[in-house]
């Protein structure tokens, strides 16, 4: 159980914590998949029309990721209607 945290917590350090919490949502699929394979279970049309929402969304939820960090426009946008600075200066200690 060990090696399986140490593999669990490298792998969400490799791709960061919000991708990986979505691929997570994967274990449906492979669960059922593995339980097809090893123990002769059958796939209902209502289980596979689930596994293939999941699937679809967690594609979806990846390719909505891709279009990289937001813009700090509205930030400083709204920083200029308030009259403070979108990045105070910070003091030295």
């Amino acid at each position: 159980m060990f090696i399986g945290y140490v593999a669990w917590y490298r792998g969400l350090a490799a791709v960061g914590v919000a991708r990986g919490s979505q691929i997570q949502l994967l274990q449906l699929l492979l669960t059922v998949l593995w339980s097809v394979l090893l123990l002769g279970e059958q796939v209902t049309p209502l289980l596979g029309l689930a596994m293939l929402a999941t699937t679809g969304c967690v594609v979806l939820a990846q390719r909505g990721r891709r279009a990289g960090p937001p813009s700090r426009r509205g930030v400083c946008r709204a920083a200029d209607q308030l009259g403070v600075e979108a990045d105070p200066p910070r003091r030295r200690t």
